[in-house]
């Protein structure tokens, strides 16, 4: 009896836990490149301790895939989030690879070439996703690649390419 009066309460917290949750069905990339913005609010930490920034919005400057690695170059893309019901909140996990031999935290030695940070957005929304180098020691030539995720599933993903500007 004790067993059906748990597994009675669990079936009701976890519907009440779906009723909550929406449908993804699509993450769309519509933008990407160069961008430009105001000054942000730092609001935690990825996985690898990289200090994320929230900011108020972003400008693009150039559409391009090639990026000049340069301190304050800010490159990255727009995505727009659609599914039902509008307005559910969807959770996000922006998984970053970067190229060999990867990039170090700030106070850190430790290079890392994968990094991951997660928040929340809502349905039918847009939003975008912005690296900036803001130190020497970021500036790796390569391949980098963001990627979208909602839950198990990558619903999106953009690469740049990362190059050293010439030598003068």
């Amino acid at each position: 009896m004790i067993r059906l009066i748990v597994a009675a309460i669990a079936l009701i917290i976890m519907s009440i836990g779906f009723a909550h949750a929406g449908t993804v069905r699509n993450i769309e990339i519509y933008e990407y490149g160069i961008y430009d913005s105001p000054e942000g609010i730092d609001v935690g930490l990825s996985r690898q301790g990289v200090v994320n920034t929230e900011l108020d919005h972003i400008e693009l400057l150039q559409s391009t895939r090639t990026v000049v690695a340069q301190i304050g170059v800010q490159f990255g893309f727009r995505f727009r989030i659609t599914g039902s019901p509008d307005g559910a909140p969807v959770p996000i996990t922006i998984v970053m690879k970067f190229p060999e031999p990867g990039i170090a935290a700030l106070n850190s030695t430790r290079r890392f070439v994968d990094d991951d940070f997660s928040y929340v957005q809502a349905m039918n929304s847009e939003d975008f996703y912005t690296f900036t180098f803001d130190r020497a020691e970021e500036m790796v030539p390569g391949l980098w690649t963001f990627e979208v995720w909602v839950g198990d599933r990558k619903f999106g993903e953009e690469t740049f390419n990362v190059i050293l500007p010439p030598i003068s």
